[in-house]
């Protein structure tokens, strides 16, 4: 079915990655992350630091392939990392630490993935395209994605809520 929206086309990461972090910070609601790879490199752990610190504030929820993380985790980036920065051991475990981030995994049953990389902020923004959380996608790679608004931006959302209640406890 058609549904009405605007789209704006935003090349790499240094258009697509300070738009998220601006929407993040300035979010009123809720903030959604459904992402294929959410690495620990130090740009995952800014985002994650952003997540975190509002998570007090607005729902927080990120849910994310555990077998594309773990992998993407293991795989060091081409550019080299600050020398000071200390990689967490799980990312899922250091968004939950001292916040209130829910996180979930997708349950990866007979070793499927979930591929989607689709960012909600506020029920009125959406972000859609080909880039995860990491290093790679910010400064490495040439990629695209998509900032949606209007009312389409319900129907993510409505896909959102089901794949986080699909991966949930029971």
């Amino acid at each position: 079915r058609n549904e009405q929206g605007h789209l704006e086309l935003l090349i790499n990461g240094e258009q697509f990655y300070p738009r998220l972090q601006q929407a993040v910070r300035s979010a009123t609601n809720h903030v959604r992350f459904e992402s294929f790879i959410f690495d620990r490199d130090d740009v995952a752990v800014e985002l994650a630091d952003e997540l975190k610190a509002r998570s007090d504030q607005v729902q927080t929820q990120v849910l994310m392939d555990r077998m594309g993380s773990l992998a993407a985790g293991f795989s060091p980036p081409s550019t080299p990392l600050p020398e000071d920065f200390v990689m967490p051991p799980s990312i899922s475990e250091y968004l939950r630490y001292n916040s209130d981030v829910q996180v979930r995994h997708f349950l990866n049953p007979w070793l499927s993935t979930d591929h989607s990389k689709v960012y909600l902020v506020d029920g009125s923004r959406a972000w859609l395209g080909g880039m995860n959380i990491g290093r790679e996608y910010r400064v490495e790679w040439h990629d695209l994605m998509v900032e949606v608004t209007g009312p389409i931006v319900s129907s993510l959302e409505a896909g959102f809520q089901r794949h986080w209640a699909h991966e949930g406890p029971f």
